[in-house]
C-alpha cells in the first residue's frame, strides 16, 4: 500500500469543523494541537492528526500502536511492513504511508537568506540553481534533503551539508553516514508549496492525492 495525502490547512478554518475533528483526535494528538500558540499551526497540526488516521485507516491498521525514535520519528510498533511519515508547512499538511521505508517533505517556496544558503546547502548545490526561479529550486532541494532526513529519522542531528545532491538525469543524494544508493525522490508543485517523497521506490508507485475530511 503506497499513497501520499496532502490537505490545506483552510479545510478546518471553520470552528465547527475544527472542534468536530479536534474531537476525534486521540488525545496525544490534541495535546499537540494545544502547544502551538498560532492558530495556522493548530490547524496544520490537526489536518496531520486526520491524515495519520486516514492513512493507516487505508492501510488496515487503523489502531496500530505508535512508537517514536530516538529523534521523535513516530512509527507504527512491531510492525515492518507499514511505513508513514508526516509533514506539514506553510498551508499544507501531507503524509506518505508505504510498505518500505519513506519520508516527506512539504514546505512553501520561500526566499533563503544568504546565510542560510551557505549554513545548508554545498556551493556545488547552490552553483547548479537556474538563473530563474531560484526560489523555487532551493526550496526543493530543502526538501530533498529534509525528506532524506525524515526516512531515517535523524531529524536535525545530521547536518544538511552532509548530504550532497547532485543532479542529472534523475535526483541522487549521497551521505556518508547514511547508504543513500537506493533511494529516490519523487518531487511535485501543489500550489506554490513544493513536496517531495524519499522512498526506494523508482519512481514511487503510489497516488498523491488532495484528502478532504
Amino acid at each position: 500500500m503506497n499513497v501520499v495525502l496532502w490537505m490545506y490547512a483552510d479545510a478546518v478554518s471553520d470552528p465547527g469543523t475544527f472542534s468536530r475533528a479536534f474531537d476525534s483526535m486521540p488525545s496525544e494528538r490534541q495535546q499537540k494541537i494545544r502547544s502551538f500558540r498560532f492558530e495556522r499551526d493548530r490547524r496544520l497540526s490537526l489536518c496531520a492528526g486526520l491524515l495519520l488516521c486516514e492513512g493507516l485507516k487505508r492501510a488496515g491498521v487503523p489502531n496500530a500502536e505508535i512508537a517514536y525514535g530516538p529523534y521523535g520519528k513516530p512509527y507504527l510498533r512491531d510492525r515492518d511492513d507499514i511505513w508513514f511519515n508526516l509533514s506539514h508547512g506553510g498551508r499544507i499538511a501531507a503524509i506518505a504511508v508505504s510498505d518500505k521505508p519513506v519520508g516527506i517533505d512539504v514546505e512553501p517556496i520561500r526566499p533563503f537568506e544568504e546565510d542560510v544558503l551557505r549554513r545548508v546547502f554545498l556551493p556545488e548545490e547552490l552553483a547548479a540553481a537556474p538563473d530563474g526561479d531560484r526560489e523555487r529550486f532551493y526550496t526543493a532541494l530543502w526538501t530533498v534533503k529534509e525528506s532524506l532526513m525524515k526516512l531515517f529519522g535523524t531529524g536535525l542531528s545530521l547536518d544538511p551539508k552532509e548530504i550532497r545532491v547532485s543532479f542529472g538525469t534523475r535526483v541522487v543524494a549521497r551521505c556518508a553516514r547514511y547508504d543513500c544508493v537506493s533511494l529516490r525522490f519523487f518531487t511535485r508543485s501543489i500550489d506554490d508549496h513544493v513536496l517531495t517523497v524519499c522512498s526506494p521506490y523508482d519512481p514511487f508507485p503510489g497516488r498523491t492525492e488532495q484528502y478532504e475530511p
